[in-house]
Protein backbone atom coordinates (compact mmCIF):
# COMPACT_ATOMS: atom_id res chain seq x y z
CA UNK A 1 0.00 0.00 0.00
CA UNK A 2 2.96 2.30 0.52
CA UNK A 3 4.44 1.77 -2.95
CA UNK A 4 3.78 3.33 -6.31
CA UNK A 5 2.45 0.84 -8.86
CA UNK A 6 5.48 1.51 -11.06
CA UNK A 7 7.80 0.08 -8.40
CA UNK A 8 5.99 -3.29 -8.19
CA UNK A 9 7.12 -6.45 -9.97
CA UNK A 10 5.49 -7.39 -13.29
CA UNK A 11 3.12 -10.02 -11.84
CA UNK A 12 1.83 -7.65 -9.17
CA UNK A 13 1.36 -4.89 -11.76
CA UNK A 14 -0.62 -7.37 -13.85
CA UNK A 15 -2.86 -8.19 -10.88
CA UNK A 16 -3.45 -4.48 -10.20
CA UNK A 17 -4.36 -3.95 -13.87
CA UNK A 18 -6.85 -6.82 -13.86
CA UNK A 19 -8.42 -5.71 -10.58
CA UNK A 20 -8.67 -2.14 -11.88
CA UNK A 21 -10.50 -3.37 -14.98
CA UNK A 22 -13.02 -5.23 -12.81
CA UNK A 23 -13.77 -2.60 -10.17
CA UNK A 24 -16.74 -1.12 -12.00
CA UNK A 25 -18.31 -4.55 -12.77
CA UNK A 26 -18.13 -4.22 -16.57
CA UNK A 27 -20.35 -6.12 -19.01
CA UNK A 28 -17.41 -6.49 -21.42
CA UNK A 29 -13.74 -7.18 -20.68
CA UNK A 30 -11.06 -6.54 -23.29
CA UNK A 31 -7.84 -8.27 -22.28
CA UNK A 32 -4.45 -8.65 -23.95
CA UNK A 33 -2.27 -11.49 -22.65
CA UNK A 34 -3.72 -10.93 -19.19
CA UNK A 35 -2.23 -14.15 -17.75
CA UNK A 36 1.36 -13.04 -18.39
CA UNK A 37 3.27 -12.64 -15.15
CA UNK A 38 0.63 -14.23 -12.94
CA UNK A 39 1.71 -16.95 -10.53
CA UNK A 40 -0.02 -20.33 -10.78
CA UNK A 41 -2.52 -19.62 -7.98
CA UNK A 42 -3.49 -16.18 -9.34
CA UNK A 43 -3.81 -17.57 -12.88
CA UNK A 44 -6.16 -20.32 -11.64
CA UNK A 45 -8.29 -17.84 -9.70
CA UNK A 46 -8.46 -15.49 -12.69
CA UNK A 47 -9.34 -18.36 -15.07
CA UNK A 48 -12.17 -19.45 -12.73
CA UNK A 49 -13.33 -15.84 -12.55
CA UNK A 50 -13.45 -15.58 -16.36
CA UNK A 51 -15.59 -18.73 -16.56
CA UNK A 52 -18.04 -17.25 -14.03
CA UNK A 53 -17.97 -13.85 -15.77
CA UNK A 54 -19.01 -15.59 -19.00
CA UNK A 55 -21.74 -17.61 -17.22
CA UNK A 56 -23.25 -14.29 -16.10
CA UNK A 57 -23.82 -13.45 -19.78
CA UNK A 58 -20.96 -11.00 -19.94
CA UNK A 59 -18.49 -10.81 -22.83
CA UNK A 60 -14.74 -11.28 -22.93
CA UNK A 61 -12.59 -10.24 -25.85
CA UNK A 62 -9.00 -11.25 -25.40
CA UNK A 63 -5.75 -11.97 -27.07
CA UNK A 64 -3.83 -14.98 -25.82
CA UNK A 65 -1.22 -17.49 -26.85
CA UNK A 66 -2.46 -19.87 -24.15
CA UNK A 67 -4.63 -22.06 -26.35
CA UNK A 68 -6.02 -24.35 -23.62
CA UNK A 69 -7.30 -21.18 -21.91
CA UNK A 70 -8.90 -19.99 -25.14
CA UNK A 71 -10.46 -23.42 -25.62
CA UNK A 72 -11.88 -23.33 -22.08
CA UNK A 73 -13.22 -19.75 -22.18
CA UNK A 74 -14.05 -18.83 -25.76
CA UNK A 75 -17.26 -19.42 -27.68
CA UNK A 76 -15.65 -18.04 -30.84
CA UNK A 77 -12.02 -17.85 -31.88
CA UNK A 78 -10.41 -15.59 -34.45
CA UNK A 79 -6.95 -16.50 -35.69
CA UNK A 80 -4.86 -13.55 -36.79
CA UNK A 81 -1.72 -14.19 -38.85
CA UNK A 82 0.46 -11.32 -40.04
CA UNK A 83 -2.28 -8.87 -39.19
CA UNK A 84 -5.04 -10.68 -41.10
CA UNK A 85 -7.91 -12.78 -39.85
CA UNK A 86 -7.22 -16.20 -41.39
CA UNK A 87 -9.76 -18.35 -39.53
CA UNK A 88 -12.78 -17.77 -37.35
CA UNK A 89 -15.35 -19.99 -35.70
CA UNK A 90 -16.20 -21.93 -32.60
CA UNK A 91 -13.56 -24.16 -31.08
CA UNK A 92 -15.44 -27.19 -32.39
CA UNK A 93 -15.71 -25.73 -35.90
CA UNK A 94 -11.98 -25.02 -36.02
CA UNK A 95 -11.13 -28.51 -34.75
CA UNK A 96 -13.48 -30.11 -37.29
CA UNK A 97 -12.01 -28.10 -40.21
CA UNK A 98 -8.47 -29.09 -39.23
CA UNK A 99 -9.41 -32.68 -38.26
CA UNK A 100 -7.69 -32.21 -34.90
CA UNK A 101 -8.54 -32.99 -31.27
CA UNK A 102 -7.45 -29.76 -29.61
CA UNK A 103 -6.99 -26.10 -30.43
CA UNK A 104 -3.23 -26.51 -29.94
CA UNK A 105 -3.19 -29.18 -32.63
CA UNK A 106 -5.23 -26.94 -34.95
CA UNK A 107 -2.50 -24.32 -34.81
Amino acid sequence: MDQFIGTLNFGTKQKVSVISALLHNPRVLILDESMNGLDAKSARIFREFLVEFKKEGKSIIFSTHILPLAEMICDRIGVIYRGKLVAEGSVEELKERAHEESLEEVF
